[in-house]
Protein backbone atom coordinates (compact mmCIF):
# COMPACT_ATOMS: atom_id res chain seq x y z
CA UNK A 1 0.00 0.00 0.00
CA UNK A 2 0.99 3.43 -1.00
CA UNK A 3 2.27 6.52 1.40
CA UNK A 4 -0.94 8.37 -0.20
CA UNK A 5 -3.15 5.39 0.49
CA UNK A 6 -1.93 5.53 3.81
CA UNK A 7 -2.83 9.08 4.79
CA UNK A 8 -6.29 8.35 2.76
CA UNK A 9 -6.91 5.77 5.29
CA UNK A 10 -5.52 7.89 8.49
CA UNK A 11 -7.81 10.79 7.23
CA UNK A 12 -11.17 9.08 6.90
CA UNK A 13 -10.75 6.69 9.49
CA UNK A 14 -10.09 9.38 11.46
CA UNK A 15 -13.49 10.99 10.85
CA UNK A 16 -15.69 7.47 10.64
CA UNK A 17 -14.22 6.36 13.74
CA UNK A 18 -15.30 9.80 15.89
CA UNK A 19 -17.26 8.76 19.05
CA UNK A 20 -19.99 6.59 16.97
CA UNK A 21 -17.63 3.92 15.44
CA UNK A 22 -15.02 2.87 18.14
CA UNK A 23 -14.72 -0.40 16.84
CA UNK A 24 -14.35 0.80 13.15
CA UNK A 25 -11.40 0.24 10.94
CA UNK A 26 -11.23 1.73 7.58
CA UNK A 27 -9.70 -1.61 5.09
CA UNK A 28 -7.74 -1.25 2.05
CA UNK A 29 -7.06 -4.77 1.37
CA UNK A 30 -7.84 -6.02 -1.82
CA UNK A 31 -7.79 -9.37 -1.51
CA UNK A 32 -11.39 -11.65 -0.89
CA UNK A 33 -12.01 -12.57 2.61
CA UNK A 34 -11.38 -16.07 3.00
CA UNK A 35 -14.17 -16.16 5.30
CA UNK A 36 -17.85 -16.02 4.53
CA UNK A 37 -18.97 -12.79 2.97
CA UNK A 38 -22.39 -12.07 2.42
CA UNK A 39 -24.52 -8.68 1.79
CA UNK A 40 -25.46 -7.14 5.12
CA UNK A 41 -28.66 -7.42 6.97
CA UNK A 42 -30.99 -4.25 5.18
CA UNK A 43 -32.16 -3.00 8.68
CA UNK A 44 -35.00 -0.27 8.86
CA UNK A 45 -33.10 2.75 7.99
CA UNK A 46 -32.02 0.68 4.92
CA UNK A 47 -35.95 -0.80 4.21
CA UNK A 48 -37.12 2.91 4.26
CA UNK A 49 -34.73 4.16 1.60
CA UNK A 50 -36.49 1.60 -0.88
CA UNK A 51 -39.13 4.30 -1.02
CA UNK A 52 -37.55 6.78 -2.73
CA UNK A 53 -38.22 6.03 -6.15
CA UNK A 54 -38.37 6.95 -9.63
CA UNK A 55 -41.70 9.25 -8.81
CA UNK A 56 -44.25 9.96 -5.76
CA UNK A 57 -46.33 7.22 -6.28
CA UNK A 58 -43.66 4.84 -5.56
CA UNK A 59 -43.52 5.23 -2.44
CA UNK A 60 -44.48 2.44 -0.27
CA UNK A 61 -46.26 4.42 2.53
CA UNK A 62 -46.76 1.12 4.48
CA UNK A 63 -43.22 -0.13 4.51
CA UNK A 64 -42.33 3.41 5.67
CA UNK A 65 -44.62 3.10 8.15
CA UNK A 66 -43.79 -0.30 8.94
CA UNK A 67 -40.17 0.15 9.75
CA UNK A 68 -40.44 3.69 11.18
CA UNK A 69 -41.55 1.67 14.29
CA UNK A 70 -37.84 0.47 14.95
CA UNK A 71 -36.62 3.78 14.76
CA UNK A 72 -34.81 3.18 18.12
CA UNK A 73 -32.68 0.48 16.94
CA UNK A 74 -30.56 2.63 13.65
CA UNK A 75 -27.90 4.06 15.86
CA UNK A 76 -27.21 0.92 17.89
CA UNK A 77 -24.31 0.02 16.52
CA UNK A 78 -25.15 -3.54 17.61
CA UNK A 79 -28.43 -4.08 16.23
CA UNK A 80 -29.54 -4.83 13.16
CA UNK A 81 -28.26 -1.90 11.20
CA UNK A 82 -24.69 -2.76 12.33
CA UNK A 83 -23.49 -3.35 8.81
CA UNK A 84 -24.40 -0.14 7.18
CA UNK A 85 -22.72 1.61 9.89
CA UNK A 86 -20.09 -0.59 8.98
CA UNK A 87 -19.76 0.20 5.51
CA UNK A 88 -18.64 3.03 5.82
CA UNK A 89 -14.99 2.00 6.18
CA UNK A 90 -15.24 1.01 2.36
CA UNK A 91 -17.84 3.81 1.27
CA UNK A 92 -16.44 6.83 2.83
CA UNK A 93 -12.64 6.66 1.45
CA UNK A 94 -14.35 5.52 -2.09
CA UNK A 95 -16.31 8.59 -1.72
CA UNK A 96 -13.27 11.07 -0.11
CA UNK A 97 -11.08 9.77 -3.04
CA UNK A 98 -13.08 10.18 -6.19
CA UNK A 99 -14.48 13.17 -5.46
CA UNK A 100 -11.04 14.70 -4.44
CA UNK A 101 -9.86 13.58 -8.21
CA UNK A 102 -12.67 15.49 -9.67
CA UNK A 103 -12.36 18.53 -7.44
CA UNK A 104 -8.40 18.72 -7.80
CA UNK A 105 -8.03 18.05 -4.32
CA UNK A 106 -5.50 16.28 -1.89
CA UNK A 107 -7.78 12.93 -0.44
CA UNK A 108 -5.49 13.01 2.41
CA UNK A 109 -6.11 16.23 3.47
CA UNK A 110 -8.06 16.64 6.56
CA UNK A 111 -11.48 18.12 5.81
CA UNK A 112 -11.09 17.60 2.34
CA UNK A 113 -14.51 17.58 1.52
CA UNK A 114 -14.74 21.34 3.01
CA UNK A 115 -17.23 23.80 1.17
CA UNK A 116 -18.64 21.28 -1.11
CA UNK A 117 -22.67 20.84 -1.67
CA UNK A 118 -23.70 17.07 -1.09
CA UNK A 119 -26.61 15.13 -1.59
CA UNK A 120 -27.62 11.45 0.22
CA UNK A 121 -30.03 10.09 -1.26
CA UNK A 122 -31.66 7.79 0.85
CA UNK A 123 -29.98 8.77 3.67
CA UNK A 124 -31.91 6.67 6.11
CA UNK A 125 -30.48 7.35 9.87
CA UNK A 126 -27.68 9.67 8.53
CA UNK A 127 -25.24 6.86 8.77
CA UNK A 128 -23.49 7.96 5.55
CA UNK A 129 -24.20 11.85 5.60
CA UNK A 130 -22.32 12.29 9.48
CA UNK A 131 -19.20 11.42 7.97
CA UNK A 132 -18.96 13.54 4.96
CA UNK A 133 -20.10 16.38 7.08
CA UNK A 134 -17.52 15.74 9.38
CA UNK A 135 -15.01 15.84 6.52
CA UNK A 136 -16.07 19.25 6.14
CA UNK A 137 -19.16 18.59 3.11
CA UNK A 138 -22.73 20.77 3.19
CA UNK A 139 -24.94 17.43 3.67
CA UNK A 140 -28.54 17.21 2.72
CA UNK A 141 -30.05 14.31 3.25
CA UNK A 142 -33.46 13.47 2.01
CA UNK A 143 -35.65 9.85 2.70
CA UNK A 144 -39.02 9.21 2.51
CA UNK A 145 -39.41 7.95 5.90
CA UNK A 146 -40.60 10.95 8.57
CA UNK A 147 -39.13 8.50 10.90
CA UNK A 148 -35.54 8.00 9.77
CA UNK A 149 -35.35 11.66 9.20
CA UNK A 150 -36.61 12.43 12.64
CA UNK A 151 -33.42 10.18 13.90
CA UNK A 152 -31.22 11.83 11.98
CA UNK A 153 -31.79 15.56 12.99
CA UNK A 154 -31.79 14.40 16.82
CA UNK A 155 -28.74 12.13 16.26
CA UNK A 156 -27.19 14.87 14.27
CA UNK A 157 -27.34 17.59 17.41
CA UNK A 158 -25.19 15.19 19.37
CA UNK A 159 -22.04 16.37 17.43
CA UNK A 160 -20.84 19.79 17.00
CA UNK A 161 -18.63 18.98 14.10
CA UNK A 162 -22.30 17.82 12.30
CA UNK A 163 -25.00 19.27 13.17
CA UNK A 164 -24.64 22.82 11.55
CA UNK A 165 -23.70 21.16 8.18
CA UNK A 166 -26.54 18.36 7.86
CA UNK A 167 -29.77 19.24 6.93
CA UNK A 168 -32.47 16.44 6.30
CA UNK A 169 -35.96 16.38 4.26
CA UNK A 170 -38.58 14.27 3.96
CA UNK A 171 -38.80 13.88 0.16
CA UNK A 172 -37.82 11.91 -2.48
CA UNK A 173 -34.74 12.74 -5.81
CA UNK A 174 -37.71 13.49 -7.91
CA UNK A 175 -38.58 16.42 -5.79
CA UNK A 176 -35.51 17.85 -5.04
CA UNK A 177 -34.47 18.40 -8.82
CA UNK A 178 -38.32 19.65 -9.50
CA UNK A 179 -36.97 22.46 -6.91
CA UNK A 180 -34.26 23.29 -9.17
CA UNK A 181 -31.47 22.35 -7.02
CA UNK A 182 -28.55 20.66 -7.54
CA UNK A 183 -25.10 19.44 -5.72
CA UNK A 184 -21.65 18.95 -6.28
CA UNK A 185 -22.23 15.00 -5.51
CA UNK A 186 -24.81 12.92 -5.22
CA UNK A 187 -24.52 9.75 -2.80
CA UNK A 188 -26.90 6.82 -3.20
CA UNK A 189 -26.28 4.17 -1.02
CA UNK A 190 -27.98 0.88 -0.93
CA UNK A 191 -30.68 2.43 -2.82
CA UNK A 192 -31.09 1.08 -6.49
CA UNK A 193 -31.66 -2.54 -5.66
CA UNK A 194 -34.82 -1.46 -4.35
CA UNK A 195 -36.43 0.98 -7.19
CA UNK A 196 -39.20 0.36 -9.45
CA UNK A 197 -37.61 1.42 -12.96
CA UNK A 198 -33.72 2.07 -12.20
CA UNK A 199 -32.94 3.69 -15.75
CA UNK A 200 -35.28 6.58 -14.95
CA UNK A 201 -34.42 6.94 -11.03
CA UNK A 202 -30.82 6.76 -11.95
CA UNK A 203 -30.89 9.62 -14.50
CA UNK A 204 -32.82 12.01 -11.94
CA UNK A 205 -29.66 11.05 -9.86
CA UNK A 206 -27.25 12.59 -12.75
CA UNK A 207 -29.43 15.40 -13.33
CA UNK A 208 -28.95 16.41 -9.14
CA UNK A 209 -25.33 16.86 -9.77
CA UNK A 210 -23.50 20.18 -10.94
CA UNK A 211 -21.18 19.80 -14.30
CA UNK A 212 -17.82 19.47 -12.84
CA UNK A 213 -19.65 17.03 -10.08
CA UNK A 214 -19.99 13.66 -9.22
CA UNK A 215 -22.09 10.83 -8.34
CA UNK A 216 -21.68 7.53 -6.16
CA UNK A 217 -23.43 4.76 -5.83
CA UNK A 218 -22.87 1.10 -3.97
CA UNK A 219 -25.43 -1.83 -4.65
CA UNK A 220 -25.55 -5.66 -5.52
CA UNK A 221 -24.78 -7.11 -8.98
CA UNK A 222 -27.05 -9.40 -10.22
CA UNK A 223 -24.69 -12.62 -10.64
CA UNK A 224 -25.22 -16.13 -9.24
CA UNK A 225 -22.69 -15.30 -6.68
CA UNK A 226 -25.09 -12.73 -5.54
CA UNK A 227 -27.72 -14.67 -5.70
CA UNK A 228 -26.40 -17.44 -3.64
CA UNK A 229 -25.12 -15.31 -1.29
CA UNK A 230 -27.43 -12.34 -0.21
CA UNK A 231 -30.69 -14.63 -0.82
CA UNK A 232 -29.87 -18.21 -0.10
CA UNK A 233 -26.79 -17.78 2.44
CA UNK A 234 -27.84 -14.49 3.70
CA UNK A 235 -32.21 -14.83 3.94
CA UNK A 236 -32.48 -18.51 3.81
CA UNK A 237 -30.15 -20.16 5.35
CA UNK A 238 -28.44 -17.18 8.39
CA UNK A 239 -30.87 -15.32 8.43
CA UNK A 240 -29.69 -12.07 8.04
CA UNK A 241 -31.74 -10.42 6.44
CA UNK A 242 -35.66 -11.22 6.15
CA UNK A 243 -36.82 -13.43 3.50
CA UNK A 244 -37.66 -11.60 0.59
CA UNK A 245 -35.65 -8.74 1.67
CA UNK A 246 -33.73 -8.61 -1.92
CA UNK A 247 -35.66 -9.47 -5.76
CA UNK A 248 -31.95 -10.56 -7.70
CA UNK A 249 -34.19 -9.70 -10.46
CA UNK A 250 -33.34 -5.60 -9.54
CA UNK A 251 -30.42 -5.84 -8.89
CA UNK A 252 -27.80 -4.26 -11.06
CA UNK A 253 -24.71 -5.07 -12.86
CA UNK A 254 -22.02 -2.27 -13.20
CA UNK A 255 -21.78 -2.37 -17.13
CA UNK A 256 -25.80 -1.61 -16.83
CA UNK A 257 -25.28 1.95 -14.28
CA UNK A 258 -22.40 2.46 -16.64
CA UNK A 259 -25.18 2.63 -19.55
CA UNK A 260 -27.60 4.41 -17.74
CA UNK A 261 -24.99 7.30 -16.47
CA UNK A 262 -23.91 7.39 -20.12
CA UNK A 263 -26.98 8.21 -21.26
CA UNK A 264 -27.65 11.37 -19.19
CA UNK A 265 -24.11 12.52 -20.10
CA UNK A 266 -22.34 11.53 -17.22
CA UNK A 267 -18.49 9.30 -17.63
CA UNK A 268 -18.09 6.58 -15.15
CA UNK A 269 -14.90 6.56 -13.89
CA UNK A 270 -14.69 4.32 -10.90
CA UNK A 271 -16.40 0.69 -10.10
CA UNK A 272 -14.86 -1.39 -6.66
CA UNK A 273 -15.73 -4.38 -5.20
CA UNK A 274 -16.95 -4.87 -1.85
CA UNK A 275 -17.44 -8.22 0.24
CA UNK A 276 -18.99 -8.39 4.01
CA UNK A 277 -17.83 -10.89 6.75
CA UNK A 278 -20.76 -11.25 9.28
CA UNK A 279 -18.42 -13.02 11.39
CA UNK A 280 -15.95 -10.31 11.55
CA UNK A 281 -18.54 -7.31 10.68
CA UNK A 282 -16.24 -5.90 8.34
CA UNK A 283 -16.12 -4.66 4.62
CA UNK A 284 -13.05 -4.99 2.74
CA UNK A 285 -12.08 -3.94 -0.85
CA UNK A 286 -12.31 -7.01 -3.39
CA UNK A 287 -10.80 -7.06 -7.15
CA UNK A 288 -14.42 -8.86 -7.43
CA UNK A 289 -17.62 -7.26 -8.10
CA UNK A 290 -19.75 -10.10 -8.74
CA UNK A 291 -21.92 -9.30 -5.11
CA UNK A 292 -21.48 -5.58 -3.69
CA UNK A 293 -19.71 -3.13 -5.47
CA UNK A 294 -19.11 0.60 -5.38
CA UNK A 295 -19.80 2.96 -8.51
CA UNK A 296 -18.27 6.34 -9.59
CA UNK A 297 -18.94 9.05 -12.53
CA UNK A 298 -18.30 12.13 -13.36
CA UNK A 299 -19.93 14.92 -15.15
CA UNK A 300 -18.30 16.74 -17.35
CA UNK A 301 -17.62 20.70 -16.51
CA UNK A 302 -18.12 23.39 -18.61
CA UNK A 303 -16.10 24.37 -21.60
CA UNK A 304 -14.53 27.44 -19.73
CA UNK A 305 -15.18 30.92 -21.66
Amino acid sequence: RDMQSRRIDSVTSSVVNAKDYPELRTSWNTSASKALCVKPPISSASKACRSVATTSSSVDAEEVEKFAKEQRHWWDLNGPANALHAMNAVRVPFIVQNVSKVFRRDAARPRTLEGLSILDVGCGAGFLSEPLARLGANVTGIDASRGGIEAARKHALQDVAVAPRVKYEVTSAEEVLASGQSFDAVVCSEVVEHVAQVPPFVQTLCALVKPGGGLMMSTLNRTLVSYALSIVVAERVLRLTAPGTHEWSKYVSPEELSQFVSKAGLTPTAVQGTLYNPLMRRWSFVPSTAVNYLFFASKPAPPSA
